[in-house]
């Protein structure tokens, strides 16, 4: 069976969609799969079992894009086409089905819920999955070597207003650090990507000498789900990284402001979602290119910590 897979180049969009890809794979064993995606979202589907070839989008004028993506799949017959980016060329190419996701604004419903309804199952069985390899696994553990119980922080997101400021960052890992925290054996890892690392720099430089390892900007995204696999803890803001954790199946806590965490929240049961008391759309009317998300405090975040830490085996180090 041959497939077609277009997807978006968004990370945290790209990583909702695998949920589809291991549905397909666990209903078409041996399945030949051709993903087409922007280039940001390759490494999420380099390990995809079954993966025939990746075709990268990249954005032209005029939508030029979809006619350079045609021409290079226009010759195939394909089983079956999925195109979650609603594109001209799906309904032009030779198939024997095709599944085309058409979003709007007045769904309410999760994002990996509305996928899952191409195909007429359950978020349950559309839940997204990321695949690692042998490799990465060994090039993660010589980064993470066993022992503490390591906390993932992202303090960054796609833009300001939906970034914790960093100082609350470092007052929570000082709280969690502190003489009469509950948790034991912990060290910090930081991630965010090249481009961002200057300005957490501020967030990095307050955290203790040895509390943590610092890997902003030094990973590439195709080894980070292995990362996260070696971690009991995720904290972040609404990002790519954020759904990636819970890809992961690692215990996530969400920082969530000027976007609907109803729709794009983290997918899972050992996720915990802590918003700013306004509504989202109360929170974007008011953006003046800073953090809308000062309501949270960092006290609340570390009461989420210990909560998710009495909930064995998340932590299982964690006293």
């Amino acid at each position: 069976m041959k497939i077609l897979f277009v997807t978006w180049n968004r990370i945290g969009d790209a990583v909702l969609s695998t949920g589809l890809l291991s549905y397909l794979i666990t209903k078409h064993p041996g399945a030949r799969i051709t993903v087409a995606c922007g280039e940001i979202s390759e490494p999420i589907f380099k390990n995809l079992p079954g993966l025939e070839r990746i075709i990268t989008v990249r954005k032209r004028r005029f939508k030029f894009h979809w006619l350079l993506l045609y021409k290079e799949v226009c010759r195939e017959r394909w089983d079956l086409v999925v195109d979650l980016k609603n594109s001209p060329i799906s309904y032009l190419l030779m198939t024997k089905k095709r599944k085309i996701y058409r979003s709007s604004p007045r769904r309410k419903n999760h994002k990996v819920e509305q996928l899952a309804k191409l195909f007429g199952v359950s978020g349950r069985e559309a839940r997204p999955t990321l695949w690692i390899s042998h490799e990465e696994q060994e090039r993660a553990a010589s980064m993470l070597p066993p022992g503490p119980n390591y906390i993932v922080i992202a303090p960054t997101a796609n833009w300001p207003g939906k970034e914790w400021p960093l100082s609350y960052f470092s007052e929570l890992v000082s709280r969690l650090l502190s003489v009469e925290s509950r948790l034991k054996g912990i060290k910090f890892v930081v991630l965010a990507a090249e481009g961002e690392k200057e300005r957490i720099l501020p967030f990095i430089n307050s955290l203790p000498h040895g509390s943590y390892i610092d890997l902003a900007g030094r990973t590439e995204l195709s080894i980070v789900p292995a990362i996260l696999s070696r971690a009991s803890l995720f904290i972040g803001n609404d990002s790519g990284l954020m759904h990636m954790a819970t890809a992961s199946r690692i215990p996530t806590i969400a920082l969530f402001g000027p976007t609907n965490d109803a729709v794009y929240g983290p997918w899972g049961d050992k996720a915990i979602v802590i918003r700013s008391e306004k509504s989202w759309q109360e929170l974007f009317k008011s953006y003046a290119g800073d953090s809308l998300m000062r309501d949270i405090s960092p006290a609340k975040v570390e009461a989420a910590v210990y909560q998710i830490s009495q909930k064995a085996p998340m932590m299982e180090n964690v006293a």
